[in-house]
């Protein structure tokens, strides 16, 4: 079975779902937790013991599958088609299309569809943080050009 997350909410609390009867654990003092991998091992009343790994993410991402194109600040050159895969407050991963030549830290230029009616497109300026194959993540810069 995959990992669970955990993740702080307002009240420096979160909730995990226990692998045997699947009833919701709710997990408190989560701010104890400093580093990222933290494994955290909570025991159910039906006498399970359930593993999930705490994430400091502030944010969920929101799952997208938005059209939109690319263009780098940086290397004109360097444009391509795209698909949003999700979104955050301060980020966005996308897929492009084929092949490209983004680079770590490159400042891109995204632009793709709202997915609402009368909506016009977003666009947002970037700094490519991750590259892994053809996914891209990006967090949002200071200025939006």
């Amino acid at each position: 079975m995959k990992m669970q997350k955990i993740r702080a909410n307002e009240n420096d609390s979160g909730i995990v779902d226990c692998e045997k009867c699947g009833k919701p654990i709710h997990v408190t003092d989560l701010s104890r937790l400093a580093d990222a991998d933290n494994i955290v091992r909570v025991t159910c009343s039906c006498g399970a013991v359930t593993e999930a790994q705490y994430e400091r993410r502030a944010f969920l991402r929101l799952l997208s599958n938005r059209p939109g194109v690319y263009r780098s600040i940086d290397h004109p050159e360097t444009t391509g088609a795209m698909t949003i895969v999700d979104t955050s407050v301060s980020g966005v991963r996308f897929r492009t299309s084929g092949d490209h030549s983004i680079q770590m830290h490159d400042r891109l230029v995204i632009e793709y569809d709202a997915g609402l009616p009368d909506t016009p497109r977003l666009r947002h300026e970037v700094i490519v943080q991750r590259i892994d194959d053809h996914l891209i993540g990006a967090r949002l810069a200071d200025s939006y050009g």
